[in-house]
């Protein structure tokens, strides 16, 4: 069993209303994790109390003596002269909280000392001082970004975390593997709170006033955490989704996620797998097709609902009408921005493309294939087919690369010109490289993957097999998670 290292903390010359944010922090710190206790102390005395602001170098033996050896972290309400936010030398730190509701707050002091709390702890346990941890002079969202203008500490507790470059510092400097996951169990809490997943009292709980924090009364105390995410471009196509994945046979079991802030509208479920483990779902779609709509969308979901597993469903352009059929099913094992590149004149040679292709993970690779090439799933899908006007006597499922843009295509020879460059490709549609695009820049790092039906071959466009191809898709959605939600959730983070 580890041991369990204490922490004195110190109040210095701090507010009531501090002092009460203080004692919840110091909670808060202490239920995330086991490994680090925090004890609150005694005020002590000291000859500053009447200076307006605290210089580190003036204060910083007597400090030091008055922590007696041990890890100690003093917090005060008064500004550190040269105007930073924190100090830290051997095992004494101290923490100012001068402004920080005045200028910076939501999230409220609590949530500030606990990422303050996180930055002078990892300093004092690895003996280094300050500067020799070379942070990050450009903001990155690191535990140890330099933050030279001070409002940029926000990015820093909306991201909550350290950069494999830090973690692999602290280790050759003798801070422990387990020491390290302590410590980001507390940056989860303060990404939560900086992102509004975790409740926050208003401010009248703090202080004798009547005037709340408006922002953090809405925010939210529930788990919002979700197993799979399902983005849509189209409502027909969500339409689609809620019905292949009726919970209990009624779209009705779907119920409209309610109080969030964002721009979209999602809609919750459970369902279970083959082996009857629960899958959370959410499903939500975009306010208008293409990249910049979808990337918004998804970058929203992530952002409340943080699932593990983000899949995009719809329609989509076949590339090749020779090996492929209304209706077929397309995977994207990699997707790309076909618009991407450089546009000169003829003369110059046209239009040069820059296509940088995003691949799905090789795990999820493997099962889709194992989907395809199970004829009785994908018979199954068809037997479920019930408008006779449409052949679906076969499905083929089709898995390469898949270009968007943000364009509605209607040109053969254009699509004849992107296979130019892309021999293996499957389809063209207006999303899909913007949601994996996102995913992979998202600091949660989901899974993603993006199954798009055949409607046309992007040329005499017609509406007349989007509802199947809507359908098609949606129903495989629902089969691939049904039998490969239990593997795919093996899938090492």
């Amino acid at each position: 069993m580890d041991e369990t290292t204490e922490i004195h903390v110190y109040p210095l010359f701090l507010s009531s209303t501090e002092s009460r944010f203080l004692l919840k922090a110091i909670k808060l710190f202490n239920d995330c994790q086991s490994l680090f206790r925090m004890i609150l102390q005694s005020e002590p005395r000291h000859k500053a109390a009447g200076e307006p602001t605290l210089d580190w170098s003036s204060i910083e033996t007597d400090l030091q003596l008055l922590s007696n050896g041990d890890y100690s972290i003093f917090v005060t309400s008064k500004p550190l002269s040269d105007n930073w936010f924190s100090h830290t030398s051997g095992s004494t730190s101290v923490i100012s909280t001068s402004e920080w509701l005045e200028s910076y707050s939501p999230p409220h002091i609590d949530g500030y000392l606990l990422i303050e709390f996180c930055l002078v702890l990892l300093i004092e346990i690895c003996s280094l001082n300050e500067l020799q941890l070379n942070p990050h002079e450009v903001c990155t969202g690191c535990l140890f970004d330099f933050c030279a203008r001070k409002s940029e500490i926000k990015l820093k507790m909306r991201c909550g975390f350290i950069c494999a470059g830090h973690k692999e510092r602290f280790l050759q400097f003798s801070v422990q593997p387990n020491q390290i996951l302590a410590i980001e169990a507390v940056l989860d809490r303060v990404r939560d709170m900086a992102l509004g997943r975790a409740g926050q009292e208003p401010l009248s709980h703090f202080t004798s006033t009547s005037s709340t924090d408006t922002m953090s009364t809405q925010l939210l105390s529930q788990d919002r955490t979700v197993d799979v995410a399902i983005l849509c471009a189209l409502q027909s196509e969500l339409e689609m989704v809620l019905t292949a994945l009726e919970p209990t046979k009624s779209i009705s079991s779907w119920v409209p996620y309610g109080q969030l802030n964002g721009s979209h509208t999602y809609y919750e479920a459970e369902i279970r797998s083959i082996s009857n483990q629960p899958i959370r779902i959410i499903a939500g779609t975009a306010r208008h097709m293409g990249l910049t709509a979808c990337a918004i969308l998804t970058s929203e979901a992530i952002l409340f609902f943080r699932p593990r597993l983000v899949l995009m469903a719809g329609i989509a352009a076949g590339a090749d009408k020779t090996k492929q059929l209304l209706g077929d099913i397309l995977v994207a094992e990699s997707a790309f921005n076909y618009g991407a590149g450089k546009q000169q004149s003829n003369i110059d040679g046209g239009f040069q493309p820059d296509f940088r292709a995003v691949e799905i993970h090789g795990s999820l690779a493997r099962m889709v294939r194992e989907c395809a090439n199970d004829r009785k799933l994908v018979n199954d899908i068809i037997e479920r087919w019930s408008d006779r006007s449409k052949d679906l006597r076969r499905i083929n499922i089709h898995i390469g690369p898949v270009g968007s843009s943000d364009q509605v295509m209607n040109d053969l020879d254009r699509v004849l010109d992107v296979r130019k460059h892309v021999r293996k490709l499957i389809g063209l549609e207006m999303e899909t490289y913007a949601m994996y695009r996102a995913c992979v820049d998202s600091i949660h790092r989901p899974l993603y993957l993006s199954f798009k039906s055949i409607c046309d071959f992007a040329a005499e466009k017609t509406d007349d097999w989007q509802s199947c191809a809507a359908w098609t898709s949606a129903q495989f959605t629902a089969s691939f998670l049904r039998h490969k939600w239990d593997s795919i959730r093996k899938i090492p983070s």
